[in-house]
């Protein structure tokens, strides 16, 4: 489910489409480079209707939403660790359904079958 596509406010397409993909990058984070998180964490911030929310993830983790908010069109998070600032997951609410997606662990290992560190 995405934030309100196809029925975005007038004006607002272009906002979602550069959420939505900042926030498809952010689950490759560890393999961007951090001066390049932290520009996309900036551009985020510089989207209209965006602003900073508690929330957690589907699994009850405490996190950092930054959040799109379109009003009756619906809300989409992005979910950064309130610590490291890593991606978490996003969500999607709208009415009364919620749509979400968690990144339980994630990282860069030497050889195949290796399991990333937490």
């Amino acid at each position: 489910m995405s934030i309100c596509q196809p029925t975005c406010p007038p004006g607002t397409e272009k906002d979602v489409a550069a959420f939505g993909a900042l926030q498809w990058y952010m689950k490759y984070g560890p393999i961007i480079a951090p001066e390049k998180r932290a520009a996309m964490y900036r551009a985020m911030a510089r989207i209209p209707n965006v602003k900073i929310e508690d929330i957690t993830t589907t699994e009850g983790r405490k996190g950092i939403g930054v959040v799109l908010d379109l009003g009756e069109a619906g809300k989409g998070y992005t979910i950064l660790d309130p610590e490291t600032y890593r991606y978490l997951g996003h969500k999607v609410v709208k009415d009364d359904m919620t749509s979400a997606m968690s990144l339980l662990n994630s990282g860069v290992v030497d050889e195949p079958g290796q399991i990333p560190s937490p």
